[in-house]
């Protein structure tokens, strides 16, 4: 049976991980991807729920021992439109440090980690 063919268009966090993705039901991924050999730049970060890091992790595309994957347990967030003593209308926390809200990472690496992937699975 001849191999079911499938063309990812865009080399951004969607694209890659969507190509990383299909490559998994032994589809033949053909991914179309402007600058994809050239360095990628941005200073943007990525927020990652600790349900998307597991299965980042599950696909050997993340791991938690990354260095520029910083761990979140605790988020505040203020009002400062609506109230001049900027109240706090958002406390998010976890009791221990081994339990985190989420996981922040810059564009760069994941971006850098993903076409890693990409080029060593093809």
């Amino acid at each position: 049976m001849k191999k079911q063919s499938v063309c990812v268009i865009g080399g951004g966090l969607t694209g890659l991980l969507t190509a990383i993705s299909l490559s998994k039901f032994n589809l033949k991924v053909d991914l179309i991807a402007k600058n994809f050999n050239e360095n990628y730049k941005s200073l943007r970060t990525t927020a990652l729920s600790d349900s998307n890091c597991k299965f980042l992790n599950e696909q050997k595309i993340l791991n938690y021992n990354m260095k520029n994957l910083w761990p979140c347990c605790e988020i505040k967030l203020y009002d400062s439109i609506n109230n001049d003593e900027n109240e706090k209308i958002l406390n998010l926390s976890k009791k221990s440090f081994e339990e985190n809200i989420l996981y922040i990472i810059s564009n760069n690496k994941i971006v850098q980690t993903m076409k890693q992937k990409i080029k060593k699975d093809k």
